[in-house]
């Protein structure tokens, strides 16, 4: 601390050129200035050091202290952060009034810089004893060697808030819900691709945009389709198929069934064969007819057969064709899904980690004051 007293003022050629006196502070007017917001309570000085005293009136006082205080800090983006805190400085004595409190400018480098407002100690207006003007800092911490784990009480009942999560928990909390996208993702993929006709049926706009629009975009490969008659729109179920089955196993009988090789093996099956021959060494268009009318039954039994066997055939190649549609689809769900969780996770690991970076000081931290308060 530094002031002037008219009353110590001497002329150093009258008092054998003496230019500087040292005396107990307790024997010359002290301003009697204190931290007002510490946390130890403690305002008296410990050790009340001599002062400087100089012929032309001014005091030069140094006593040793340590200033202990206290103020609401974010720590989301600590280290890399700026902070705002308020160290009251007053007369215990006297108002601002009476005195007129001035910031002595600091040099040298510091690893904190802080940066106070010296007309925050002037005290030019009229003030009440109690209602001092005090000093605003701003501070900025540089990565050194600092650790701070924040932490809760077991007993305040309240957690954290948001603006006490450091970056890596915020990235810890974007990475876990990132992969529980991932996981739904993946059972509406499969959900997708195990579909079946039985069970579902394919819309056509659903066709056109998952089989034709959006492969294309996406620079996904697809098959080309075989040219060929429109499919018919499949039922849900596969009761045609099961009824046609049905319809066959009544009308055929079970010795057939059961005894097919064997009726062929001991010549069962020759007798339709016999009886077309028959008709043609006849040689008359009449016995020939009359040959094939007789065959009638087995050979419609035998067309019944094959188209039956080729219907099933072709309901198979659609069942099939619709299934592997599924697959597809399921692709190309998977595919854009892809793009779009890539897309997220690339903008949300660079948007939290630069946020830290933009959380700059700005050049006027302080709303009405033109001062600048930052590092030259």
């Amino acid at each position: 601390q530094q002031w002037a007293d008219s009353r110590l003022q001497w002329d150093p050629e009258e008092y054998d050129n003496i230019q500087q006196l040292r005396v107990p502070s307790t024997m010359v007017w002290l301003p009697d200035i204190v931290l007002e917001n510490n946390i130890d309570g403690t305002f008296e000085i410990t050790l009340y050091t001599n002062v400087l005293v100089y012929p032309d009136g001014s005091i030069y006082w140094l006593p040793p202290a340590i200033y202990r205080s206290s103020c609401s800090i974010h720590v989301t983006y600590f280290p890399f952060d700026w902070q705002n805190c308020t160290l009251v400085f007053q007369s215990q004595t006297y108002s601002a009034n009476e005195i007129n409190l001035l910031l002595t400018v600091e040099d040298g480098q510091t690893v904190e810089w802080i940066s106070i407002d010296p007309e925050a100690f002037t005290g030019n207006t009229t003030l009440a004893p109690t209602a001092q003007e005090h000093p605003t800092t701003g501070d900025t911490k540089q990565a050194w060697c600092y650790a701070e784990g924040p932490h809760t009480p077991i007993d305040c009942g309240s957690a954290a808030p948001c603006e006490a999560l450091c970056p890596l928990p915020r990235y810890l909390t974007f990475l876990m819900v990132v992969t529980v996208v991932i996981v739904v993702n993946a059972v509406i993929v499969l959900n997708v691709s195990l579909r079946t006709p039985n069970t579902h049926s394919m819309p056509q706009r659903v066709r056109q945009v998952f089989l034709h629009l959006l492969p294309h975009y996406l620079g996904m490969h697809m098959p080309e389709e075989a040219p060929g008659p429109q499919r018919a729109a499949r039922r849900r179920s596969s009761l045609g198929l099961m009824v046609k089955a049905d319809e066959y196993m009544l009308w055929k009988a079970r010795t057939e069934l059961l005894f097919e090789k064997q009726k062929e093996r001991d010549g069962l099956m020759k007798t339709v064969l016999e009886k077309l021959e028959r008709g043609l060494e006849s040689g008359s268009a009449q016995d020939f007819c009359q040959s094939l009318e007789e065959a009638g039954p087995e050979i419609r039994a035998c067309v019944d057969a094959c188209n039956y066997i080729a219907n099933a055939t072709r309901e198979q190649n659609d069942f099939n064709s619709e299934s592997e549609e599924w697959i597809l689809v399921g692709r190309v769900i998977d595919r854009v899904c892809f793009f779009i969780m890539v897309s997220l996770f690339v903008c949300g690991t660079v948007g939290i980690f630069l946020m830290a970076h933009f959380n700059q000081a700005p050049t006027l931290p302080f709303p009405g004051d033109p001062k600048q308060y930052l590092p030259q």
